[in-house]
């Protein structure tokens, strides 16, 4: 290969991988992880309900199930959001026992609903269908609202692949550090000193949860921390204990288990930090979430408690002029070769 084909060939490689393949991962990752801080949770499917959603949440099917109450807790989300970001959005019906909705928090409904809705606090309820009944308290509802159930079920595909994106690329980050099995029942996530700043990455094997009974993590000084779970049908066994220097609320701030390969999830205890689940089944019983959740569907057995994921921003790669100016690089380089080649001749 010539010099100067070796130059071009370099500067098409940069273009190719750094300004389309890098920046587009960089891009979808921090999509997702920007996503994952509007809601509290998040699912693709149907939610079975039975407990609060302190904060914001978003169901792409059906929430049916008992009775239950939403946006009780909003925390950053704030009180009386608007209809731009409402504290409740149904892609399908609401039906079931009473749903209450809190703090103003408004909804989308694509669908009907079919039980009682109880609205606390002035807000506006759009609804694709009707509405059965409901106490207004002074609240607005607009029922057979031309082309929502058509527009929700748009940003709920839209979502599925920007969250979908975001668990398949963080499955593919190198790992970084590594856990502790500690006798037969503890998990060590322990990032102290010396610590760092960024992102930590963990790979978890989804056998080892089963000895999870008490888990210790401490984030440090890491802005970031990624927890990948291997397998396809993790369970976290009853009775856990969480201990470390961090409080829930840090911990679902600041912490995603990625369960990327997921396709059921058993929570027989207490579980904080953010999960990312987007194709599993998931099923919790008696205990809270702390963090934000996201999951295909969802049999909920425990409250899901704010906060919710802080968000985290991955640095791009160099921007165009960056490449432009290492392609001008690779062609003098070339030429300052080929003048010694021709000095020497």
């Amino acid at each position: 290969m010539t010099y100067r084909l070796l130059a071009a060939s370099l500067a098409a490689s940069a273009i190719a991988f750094g300004a389309t393949g890098a920046q587009a991962g960089v891009t979808e990752i921090n999509a997702g992880l920007e996503l994952m801080t509007q809601y509290n949770l998040i699912t693709f499917g149907d939610f079975k309900a039975g407990h609060d959603v302190e904060g914001r949440a978003f169901i792409g099917g059906n929430v049916t199930g008992s009775s239950a109450t939403f946006y009780n807790n909003p925390g950053s989300f704030g009180a009386n959001p608007g209809p731009s970001q409402p504290g409740l959005t149904v892609v399908g019906d609401v039906k079931g026992d009473t749903k209450n909705l809190n703090n103003g928090a408004g909804a989308l409904i694509g669908g009907s609903v079919d039980n009682q809705f109880n609205l606390n606090g002035v807000q506006t309820v759009n609804v694709g269908g009707t509405l059965n009944q409901v106490n207004l308290n002074g609240s607005t509802v607009n029922q057979n609202v031309p082309g929502l159930a058509a527009s929700l079920a748009a940003t709920e595909a839209s979502y599925y692949a920007t969250l979908n994106n975001l668990s398949q690329e963080l499955s593919l980050l190198a790992k970084t550090v590594d856990y502790t099995l500690v006798g037969s029942n503890e998990i060590h996530f322990e990032l102290g000193a010396p610590s760092g700043t960024g992102p930590a990455v963990y790979f978890l094997d989804s056998t080892d949860i089963l000895n999870g009974r008490n888990i210790t993590f401490d984030i440090g000084t890491y802005d970031f921390v990624i927890v990948n779970v291997k397998g396809s049908a993790p369970v976290l066994p009853s009775g856990t204990n969480w201990n470390g220097g961090d409080d829930a609320s840090t911990l679902g701030a600041n912490v995603i288990w990625n369960f990327y390969e997921a396709t059921t999830i058993g929570f027989n205890g207490q579980f904080k930090g953010s999960v990312l689940a987007p194709n599993a089944s998931a099923t919790f019983s008696n205990s809270p979430i702390t963090g934000t959740a996201v999951f295909a569907d969802f049999n909920q057995g425990g409250e899901v408690h704010m906060a919710n994921f802080g968000g985290y921003t991955f640095p791009g790669v160099p921007e165009p002029a960056t490449w432009a100016m290492m392609i001008l690089g690779f062609g003098a380089a070339g030429t300052v070769i080929r003048r010694r080649r021709a000095l020497a001749a």
